[in-house]
């Protein structure tokens, strides 16, 4: 299929807003990361520049510090992402300590969990799950570096599935990554440096883990959903329509000179692959520099395009809960407000 016919297909379907936060906490946050939705209808929000995790309560208007920075139990460095590990519990994953903590049903952060060294053959750098399910497996990607040749960079890596009762380690699928630009410095015929620089608007591809342990792979190439089995068996969605979206000069402005980036920007950058509980996945689009509206692509677990929603101005889509998502707002002075909205209920 043509790049004029799919974007003709991408024109064709109509664009929808955003549903609008019926709530709106008033305490600001620097740059809002992960949420996870407890079981009362509190919100726990990782500030990813601060590295720090709030507890925000809707109702009363009032956030809380949960945790705090250190390396003992309930401490953490650089807190990361929220994952499911089993059906009642989720874990906060710690990349900088290389391990994970349990948070509890109320929000508290527990007991420090750690994925051992002689668990299957997992690399040494896969050490805090990128995803869970709710059996208890654990989801990796592999690491693109190989230790015996530090210039040489994979251009995929594999995803892996840890299951700890049965002390199997599956790769499930491969996935693009991200190219690199790798400057050396020598003095003498003697390596002296190395730096590894990741380009943006490079395509990759992206992936998420559903509850029931099907993995979303979301493809650049020509741009379809992929869905993988608990077993393995693969199935592949349409190619999805989009119009390509040229780099600029504001696109390079603050890029070193010799940096070279694509001509124009892949459908999707970064992780930008969300699974909602009632069975669809949003997709996080690129969008033009000059542009402050963040627009998403709806599948259904077949892959099929079923709307396309535009958020309001600075707002985004940070996540989902029981019968809610939350999107976040940025003000003028780049904070920013965590807000809750209805979920649709469905695409026609």
């Amino acid at each position: 299929m043509s790049l004029v016919v799919l974007a003709l297909l991408a024109q064709a379907l109509p664009e929808r807003p955003m549903p609008r936060p019926t709530v709106e906490h008033p305490e600001p946050f620097t740059v809002v990361g992960a949420i996870h939705e407890l079981p009362d209808g509190r919100l726990l929000v990782v500030d990813s520049k601060d590295a720090a995790v709030r507890l925000v309560d809707f109702a009363g208007g009032t956030t809380v510090p949960v945790g705090r920075q250190g390396g003992g139990p309930g401490e953490y460095r650089a807190p990361g992402r929220f994952v499911i590990f089993g059906r009642d519990s989720v874990l906060l994953t710690d990349p900088r300590q290389r391990r994970s903590l349990l948070v509890s049903p109320m929000g508290a952060l527990g007991a420090t969990f750690r994925i051992g060294t002689n668990e299957g053959s997992l690399p040494d750098a896969a050490r805090t799950p990128a995803a869970g399910d709710a059996a208890g497996r654990l989801y990796f990607a592999g690491s693109a570096l190989d230790p015996n040749e530090p210039l040489k960079i994979a251009d995929s890596v594999p995803i892996l599935r840890l299951d700890r009762a049965a002390g199997r380690l599956d790769t499930l699928a491969r996935i693009l990554v991200a190219r690199r630009d790798i400057q050396t410095t020598s003095a003498g015929g003697v390596l002296k440096a190395v730096e590894i620089r990741l380009v943006p608007f490079v395509p990759h591809d992206d992936w998420a883990v559903l509850p029931d342990g099907r993995v979303l792979v979301l493809r650049t190439g020509d741009y379809h959903l992929e869905v993988v089995g608990p077993d393995g068996k693969r199935t592949s969605g349409p190619r999805l329509p989009y119009v390509p979206i040229k780099t600029t000069a504001l696109d390079r402005a603050g890029l070193p000179g010799d940096l070279a980036i694509p001509a124009q920007k892949p459908p999707f950058s970064g992780p930008s692959t969300r699974p909602s509980p009632n069975g669809y996945v949003w997709i996080q689009r690129t969008m033009a520099a000059t542009d402050s509206v963040f627009r998403y692509d709806v599948l259904d677990l077949s892959g099929r395009l079923v709307a396309r929603v535009a958020c309001p101005p600075r707002t985004r889509l940070a996540g989902f809960g029981r019968g809610a998502m939350y999107l976040v707002r940025r003000d003028e002075d780049d904070l920013e407000y965590v807000g809750r909205a209805p979920l649709p209920a469905l695409f026609p």
